[in-house]
C-alpha cells in the first residue's frame, strides 16, 4: 500500500515537470521594466505595436493612437491634458498622419513629448481638438467651432477649411468623434521649441 502511494506521488511530479514550459530568462521582468530605458518617443512606437491590428474606435483619439497612420499623433493627443476629456466626452481630432510628422524635425517632436515640455504639447493639441462632434461630410451644417482651449475658428465648408486647417475628405467616425485628417499643421511651436532646444544645449 505505502509503495503504491509512493508511485503515485512520483508519477505526479513527473507529470508536472513534463507540462511545465520552462521560463526564458527575464520572463519575470514586467513591461514597465522591459520599457524603463525607452524614450518617449521610442515608448510610443512601442505602444502602437503593442496595439496593431486592435483599433479601438471608443472615441477619436483611442483610435487614432490604435491606427497605423495616425498613431503618433494620436498618442501625443492622449499624452496632453485633453487625452482624458477628448476621450470621455467625444472630441473630434484634426489629425495629421504619421508620414506627414516624419517630414517634420525629429528632435523638436521628440522634445515636445518631453515631459518638461508638456505644457507646450497641452498648448499645441488644444488647437487640434474640437469640442463639437464634426463631420468632413456635413461642414456646411456648421458655421463656427470651439477647441478644447476654448478658442473658436470659422467653418468654411466651400474650401474645406476650419480655420487654417486645410481638412483632407479622409473621416473616420467613432462610437465618441470624428477623426478627419489635415493637410497641415498651422499651430506647431517652432520657435519655443528651438529655445528650448538651444538652451538644453547650452546655446544663447
Amino acid at each position: 500500500m505505502r509503495l503504491r502511494n509512493y508511485s503515485w506521488i512520483i508519477g505526479l511530479l513527473v507529470w508536472s515537470a513534463c507540462t511545465s514550459e520552462p521560463k526564458p530568462n527575464g520572463a519575470d521582468s514586467s513591461v514597465e521594466k522591459d520599457t524603463a530605458e525607452l524614450s518617449v518617443d521610442e515608448k510610443i512606437q512601442a505602444s502602437r505595436k503593442l496595439r496593431e491590428g486592435q483599433l479601438n474606435m471608443t472615441s477619436a483619439v483611442r483610435y487614432a493612437s490604435s491606427a497605423k497612420p495616425y498613431a503618433r499623433w494620436g498618442e501625443m493627443a492622449m499624452m496632453s491634458k485633453y487625452g482624458k476629456p477628448a476621450h470621455n466626452f467625444g472630441y473630434s481630432l484634426l489629425s495629421p498622419t504619421n508620414e506627414q510628422l516624419l517630414k517634420m524635425d525629429q528632435g523638436f517632436l521628440q522634445i515636445l513629448c518631453d515631459e518638461s515640455n508638456r505644457d507646450l504639447l497641452d498648448k499645441m493639441m488644444g488647437y487640434y481638438l474640437v469640442v463639437t462632434d464634426i463631420e468632413f461630410a456635413g461642414l456646411e451644417k456648421v458655421s463656427e467651432v470651439e477647441l478644447a482651449n476654448g478658442s473658436k475658428l470659422k467653418v468654411d465648408a466651400s474650401t474645406k477649411k476650419i480655420g487654417d486647417f486645410q481638412l483632407m475628405p479622409i473621416d473616420v467616425a467613432t462610437n465618441s468623434g470624428h477623426l478627419i485628417q489635415i493637410e497641415n499643421l498651422p499651430y506647431f511651436p517652432t520657435e519655443e521649441l528651438e529655445k528650448r532646444y538651444l538652451k538644453r544645449k547650452g546655446t544663447k
